[in-house]
């Protein structure tokens, strides 16, 4: 596990040095290919044994150093995950996760499921394609508010005009819905709208 470890690297340091990503870049990061199994088809992988992350984030996400290499892609760090429908361990709610990648859901302490991770896949997608995470608050509650009432600026604010797909960037905001019923009902239903690109 160390080896495979140390030929990685956490999307968070490709985010720092290689900004915006190109689209095709992003596809091939998070939809099924023979090398692989990407971000998406983890996160399905997950779901469909009813885990939800609950802190889905660049630094939990380590690509492989190099390509073409058989390691796959690999989602770290499952400390709060849960189980949908487990009863909580404690009546003492509080917010877990970090900040910028929370669903509007999580930031009021509400009931969360799949579509959860689905919104931070969302984030994560939108910082690699945008440069920039849709929001960025001076501290925890100002990005809290963000996720839960602001309107994230349009992909094309910060792109040129027509040089991301369509269907790309409606997928991404999309998952961005305030509301989890707007957002892609499954990891399943997102990966075919990548896989159409």
């Amino acid at each position: 596990m160390m080896t495979v470890m140390l030929l990685m690297e956490a999307l968070c340091a490709i985010l720092g040095s290689v900004q915006p990503m190109l689209f095709q870049r992003i596809v091939s990061l998070v939809v099924t290919n023979p090398r692989s199994f990407p971000i998406a088809d983890g996160l399905h992988t997950a779901h469909r044994n009813s885990v939800i992350h609950r802190d889905l984030k660049p630094e939990n996400i380590l690509l492989p150093r190099k390509r073409p290499l058989d390691t796959p892609v690999k989602i770290i760090d499952f400390g709060i995950a849960r189980i949908i429908d487990a009863p909580r361990i404690t009546t003492n709610q509080r917010i877990m996760g970090t900040p910028l990648y929370l669903a509007p859901e999580q930031a009021l302490d509400g009931p969360l499921d799949h579509r959860s991770d689905i919104y931070a896949l969302g984030v994560i997608a939108y910082e690699m394609l945008a440069g920039r995470p849709p929001f960025d608050g001076a501290d925890p509650e100002a990005l809290f508010d963000q996720h839960i009432r602001a309107t994230p600026p349009p992909l094309e604010t910060y792109r040129a005009r027509g040089e991301i797909p369509q269907a790309l960037q409606d997928l991404v905001m999309a998952c961005l819905s305030k509301s989890p019923a707007e957002r892609p009902d499954t990891m399943g239903v997102f990966q075919s709208v990548l896989n159409r690109l």
